[in-house]
């Protein structure tokens, strides 16, 4: 990952900036007075239809495209000809953009005869990843981003573009490039020898294991994530009183995977008056399924806290929980 002093950017990518779109907008309405909330709600539905428009559209365009065609018919001479350092920016982009959309929405089978081209055209994604001698910022930074993004929606890669990749997370110097290939490292399966040390050097960090909890969520390695998180919960008193209530609640929501008491916590939360620490508390006691031992403590927020949606949330939790009796 880049150093602690680098700024870090993220690239977000068409499927995801309609959902943050649609998201963003339903917490603008949640804001609002009842009666402008209720108009909120029909003019949200009317945003919300035209978003899936948007989204539907283009993935048609991207599934009628050249590149959309060329998945269809597994016509492997046209992929690997489609993108590389001998293409344009814009050739690129569009090319890997396509795939992503294509192999999202296509479930694509592949013959046994078809894997090695498969494999073939992984290699030299893998290959436009870490070449070498190239800068990577703005629009590029989005291309190997995207480049990155339709590797994994092929399969893991073969051991020696593992290998490459590995390598070069190692020893590159280029922060972005080496963010990005990171994570494909955490999302092999099994989980990448690189892609365990990274993760385990984040968790067990006082300042990213929040980044790195985030990270986590990503890995499709099941055992490997299950190990990863409970090196967190043994870790737990050792991180910053200002980070324990971030990692307390991801642990919470992973519970079932977790070798260990997280309801010795609770007291300590059930305590605190600050939001976070809230927060996580009220999702803690749902969660763990203890909310009939904490009720005055879910009361007091209700009544006392300084926050209106966990004041909301409390009184959800204890109307629940009385239904249910």
């Amino acid at each position: 990952m880049s150093d602690k002093n680098t700024n870090k950017k993220r690239v977000i990518v068409g499927a995801v900036l309609v959902v943050g779109a649609a998201l963003g907008y339903a917490g603008y309405l949640q804001s609002k007075k009842p009666q402008a909330r209720q108009a909120g709600i029909r003019s949200g539905q009317g945003t919300w239809d035209e978003l899936k428009k948007s989204h539907s559209m283009a993935v048609n365009t991207h599934l009628s495209s050249r590149t959309g065609q060329a998945w269809k018919k597994h016509d492997f001479t046209t992929l690997m000809a489609s993108f590389g350092p001998e293409r344009t920016m814009k050739e690129n982009k569009e090319f890997f953009q396509a795939s992503i959309y294509v192999l999202d929405v296509s479930n694509i089978q592949w013959k046994a005869e078809e894997k090695k081209d498969v494999q073939a055209l992984q290699s030299k994604i893998v290959n436009f990843l870490t070449e070498a001698n190239k800068g990577v910022v703005g629009d590029a930074a989005q291309v190997h981003s995207f480049a990155a993004k339709t590797l994994l929606r092929l399969g893991t890669p073969a051991a020696e573009d593992l290998k490459k990749i590995e390598s070069f997370h190692k020893t590159s110097r280029d922060a972005f490039r080496r963010e990005i290939v990171a994570d494909v490292l955490i999302q092999t399966e099994p989980l990448s020898s690189e892609g365990r040390v990274l993760l385990g050097k984040m968790l067990l960090s006082k300042t990213e294991v929040n980044e790195g909890l985030q990270m986590l969520a990503r890995v499709r390695d099941g055992e490997a994530r299950k190990e990863l998180l409970n090196r967190v919960y043994k870790n737990y008193a050792n991180y910053p009183k200002a980070m324990k209530p971030f990692v307390y609640k991801q642990l919470v929501l992973n519970h079932s995977l977790i070798q260990g008491d997280l309801k010795k916590h609770l007291a300590e939360a059930a305590k605190s008056k600050d939001e976070v620490w809230e927060d996580s508390f009220l999702v803690a006691v749902q969660e763990l399924n203890v909310v009939s031992e904490f009720t005055a403590d879910i009361q007091r927020i209700e009544k006392q806290s300084q926050y209106p949606h966990l004041k909301m949330l409390a009184g959800a939790i204890l109307a629940k929980d009385k239904g249910i009796k």
